[in-house]
């Protein structure tokens, strides 16, 4: 069974009117869903992990034409095309904009139409068609009502075209652009894209959260603490901004000086001390070891490891930055207040707007730079792909794949 809703009308197709023939019926959904609602976007829940195995093969042999957005082997987006290049329908992921269960979302948004459970377990006589067409109605509804009051809450806080947006990353993203960076110039300072020139030796210094527990146990009495809005509080910090400048340091300047930027450094760990503060990859595992060691640092993440018993032995290389006091930490109060507010007066859906858009804001940020295309193709087209393009990821589609092809720097160069 299948079905779709727009706000005005809907239609729910199951194999009963097409003869019991699965891709029959899902091609008819298909044509149904372009015709009547041309030129729209329509979202799917949680589309890239389930929908789209099950649907896309019957879209995908229909006489149209198509341009897809893939990320970590899940289908994000697709755009489908007529005749003339005309675009039919932008189809996109809704769990990447708003993560987690319908059911949930439908709570804490406060939908009209809930999730409903499926009686899974048959104790009495019931009407399974009558059942489903219950179920799946109630599901489409759900997602559109709670897309709806998503996007209008969007809108009513931040100048910005939600639709446009692809996952809460993104989001968060477009309203820093509009919001904070024009502050940052403002101050006479500038963010610059380095996805081109130091990305690939900075990114060894952006390691992510170090979870470990050292001692599981406890003796006694103890307590136990819960840290809220960690990482919007990490950006609130200053952040390294404007344009980097290869400098020479020494011990001497780094300790008694301001510089603000990236180092690289060689450092001695105190003796006794069981939790180690400056981190390094080795072979893609991230580790804080003892002892005697180099890597890259961020330079205030060095200063607090020499606060607390690191030893400082040499400086190799050196990266200047500005300090952006302002980089995120306006637009974070604003979402902060915004967040206490709405709790305050009863406003789950601003709340929870508030509070995804700070979880979010920093990830676009870190996203690892690759020139990526993708592409929906045959087995024997897979197998006659350009050498300077390498094979990412693959979903099969019966006779058709969707890949993901990725740049292969090196060869291209030689």
């Amino acid at each position: 069974m299948a079905a779709w809703y727009n706000g005005e009308t809907y239609r729910i197709l199951d194999i009963t009117q097409w003869g019991y023939n699965t891709n029959t019926m899902l091609e008819q959904f298909w044509i149904s869903l372009i015709n009547e609602n041309t030129g729209r976007t329509v979202f799917f829940h949680n589309f890239g992990g389930y929908d789209a195995i099950l649907s896309l093969p019957a879209l995908l042999h229909l006489p149209y034409t198509f341009s897809p957005i893939m990320k970590d082997g899940e289908i994000i987006s697709i755009k489908v095309f007529g005749k003339k290049n005309k675009l039919l329908l932008t189809i996109k992921d809704s769990i990447r904009i708003l993560p987690g269960a319908l059911s949930k979302l439908a709570k804490d948004w406060g939908a009209e139409t809930q999730k409903d459970h499926f009686p899974h377990y048959f104790w009495k006589d019931w009407n399974f068609l009558g059942v489903s067409r219950q179920y799946i109605m109630g599901d489409v509804k759900a997602t559109y009502e709670v897309l709806i009051k998503y996007f209008e809450t969007l809108i009513s806080k931040f100048p910005i075209e939600p639709l446009r947006v692809y996952s809460a990353p993104s989001a968060a993203f477009r309203i820093w652009r509009t919001q904070q960076l024009p502050i940052l110039n403002k101050e006479n300072l500038k963010v610059y894209d380095l996805s081109h020139n130091l990305d690939s030796e900075l990114r060894s210094t952006y390691c992510g959260g170090i979870v470990d527990v050292y001692r599981p146990h406890l003796k006694g009495e103890g307590y136990y603490y819960d840290v809220n809005s960690l990482y919007p509080t990490a950006m609130c910090k200053p952040m390294p901004v404007g344009r980097p400048t290869q400098v020479n340091l020494t011990i001497e300047q780094f300790l008694q000086g301001e510089f603000y930027g990236f180092v690289e450094a060689t450092v001695r760990a105190p003796v006794n001390e069981y939790i180690g503060l400056l981190p390094i990859k080795i072979k893609g595992r991230l580790i804080c070891p003892g002892g005697t060691f180099s890597g890259l640092f961020f330079s205030e993440e060095l200063r607090f490891a020499l606060n607390n018993g690191y030893t400082l032995l040499g400086i190799t290389k050196a990266y200047l930055f500005q300090k952006g006091e302002n980089t995120f930490l306006q637009l974070i109060e604003t979402l902060n207040d915004m967040k206490i507010s709405a709790q305050k007066e009863g406003k789950p859906t601003i709340r929870n707007l508030a509070k995804l858009l700070m979880n979010s804001m920093y990830g676009r940020f870190g996203m690892h730079p690759s020139l990526t295309k993708h592409e929906i193709i045959t087995e024997e087209q897979t197998q006659n792909i350009c050498p300077h393009w390498q094979l990412s990821a693959k979903i099969d589609f019966g006779e058709l794949s969707l890949v993901t092809l990725l740049l292969d720097k090196d060869r291209k160069g030689r």
